[in-house]
């Protein structure tokens, strides 16, 4: 089974290697995923109230308080109002290829994590499958300090073991 791989770009950072895709900083702008910009607002509204919820603050009150604004100004968020600027600020992002957390200054490191992955790492490793997840955390410290050049002899020997895990099955063999 033959997969294109998209083109990657290896930086140097900090000490260890990251592999961009060639096209960062291409991607699309909030306004061509979203032909509306209400719908993503009151989307981004939606997450917000959700989120609000499910770290604890039910009362709207006291989650004006922790953002030192109003309350009237917690609904305008939730319902999606208020929040242009963060199409511009999310669309900035993309242009330049950085995080928000790195132009809000919270990071020097313009690109401090790949949400894709990690979303793609929690949904399949959730605290339910603990034998996996302690698996895959050792795999990714081992690899950690290894070269680019061994991570890359670790990701193929992976596929490898993907795509025919009968030629790589020891109890079969045997």
């Amino acid at each position: 089974m033959t997969s294109e791989t998209p083109k990657t770009v290896r930086s140097r950072r900090a000490s260890k290697t990251v592999i961009r895709p060639n096209d960062a900083g291409n991607a699309p702008k909030l306004t061509e995923l979203y032909r509306n910009e209400d719908l993503y607002l009151s989307r981004v509204g939606e997450r917000v109230r959700q989120r609000r919820i499910e770290i604890g603050y039910d009362d709207q009150q006291v989650f004006k308080d922790a953002l030192g604004t109003s309350q009237s100004y917690v609904s305008k968020i939730e319902r999606g109002e208020g929040l242009r600027l963060l199409i511009a600020l999310v669309n900035l992002c993309s242009v330049l290829d950085c995080s928000l957390d790195y132009l809000a200054l919270r990071t020097d490191d313009p690109h401090p994590y790949f949400p894709d992955v990690i979303d793609e790492l929690t949904i399949m490793y959730q605290p339910e499958n603990v034998h996996h997840r302690a698996m895959l955390l050792q795999l990714m410290k081992l690899v950690e300090v290894m070269t680019p050049d061994q991570q890359m002899l670790v990701l193929r020997l992976a596929e490898s073991i993907a795509e025919n895990p009968a030629a790589h099955n020891p109890a079969a063999s045997g």
